[in-house]
């Protein structure tokens, strides 16, 4: 998400599976691997000293050695909390602000929405399957 609102990561966890499984925005060229989303490499991370370390919750991994290297922002996979879509939005909003990036998460939650409603707009009339 950080990229979308125009930060790009330094280092993420398992780039591969990123670019395997992510159709877009690209990872910059410079970003680097920290090997597997379950076993990321902490001595590197530690040595990229970053300013900020988002992630998503629900790999089941220790939050503690994070917060020990840097402030933590972990985005929830759907909790129930409220629908899912608004919940995404909200999500958004919150990593928008913890960056400074208040005016970006609000495009990225129009262009989304716009994005839908196109959407929606060409499967209007078809049957239910």
């Amino acid at each position: 998400m950080v990229i979308s609102l125009g930060i790009g990561p330094v280092a993420v966890a398992d780039t591969k599976g990123y670019r395997d499984w992510v159709a877009g925005p690209a990872l910059p060229a410079f970003c680097l691997d920290l090997g597997s989303r379950g076993e990321p490499n902490l001595e590197l991370l530690l040595e990229l000293n970053p300013d900020l370390i988002t992630g998503a919750y629900g790999y089941g991994l220790d939050e503690a050695p994070f917060k020990r290297i840097a402030p933590l922002h972990t985005v929830p996979f759907y909790d129930g909390s409220e629908a899912p879509y608004r919940q995404a939005e909200n999500e958004t909003r919150k990593l928008g602000a913890q960056l400074g990036r208040e005016a970006e998460a609000q495009r990225l939650i129009q262009e989304t929405a716009a994005t839908i409603a196109h959407v929606s707009a060409q499967f209007s009339g078809r049957a239910d399957l």
